[in-house]
């Protein structure tokens, strides 16, 4: 399914910039593999491109992945079938209205660097 262990899987669309490890989430239905950088999504068959893991994308990595996890929480929220808030396990629609606003505003002040 992923990349060897000294593998990683990079988005395809900086080839000029920056190797931008790509983000394995559920926050997408369908599409496992997300770039913080851009946006590009797509499924776990095939996704991005395969470069040998260095420490530089390893630092990379985790860069990206701590970049994006307060909108990838926000986005996921919305698809994932219950979640827990303040300890107890509800859908999305049963959220308060005021977390559906605070998760909403997290998506929408989300800029892609490319």
């Amino acid at each position: 399914m992923g990349a060897a262990n000294d593998e990683i899987r990079v988005c395809p669309n900086h080839k000029s910039q920056e190797k931008v490890p790509l983000v394995f989430t559920m926050a997408f239905p369908g599409k496992e593999y997300w770039c913080p950088g851009c946006g590009y999504t797509h499924g776990m068959l095939g996704a991005g491109d395969i470069v040998k893991r260095t420490k530089e994308i390893d630092e990379k990595e985790d860069y990206w992945e701590n970049v994006g996890k307060d909108y990838l929480s926000a986005k996921s929220a919305k698809s994932c079938e219950s979640l827990m808030h303040e300890g107890n396990r509800m859908t999305y629609d049963e959220l308060p209205q005021n977390e559906k606003e605070r998760l909403q505003t997290i998506e929408d002040e989300w800029k892609y660097k490319y």
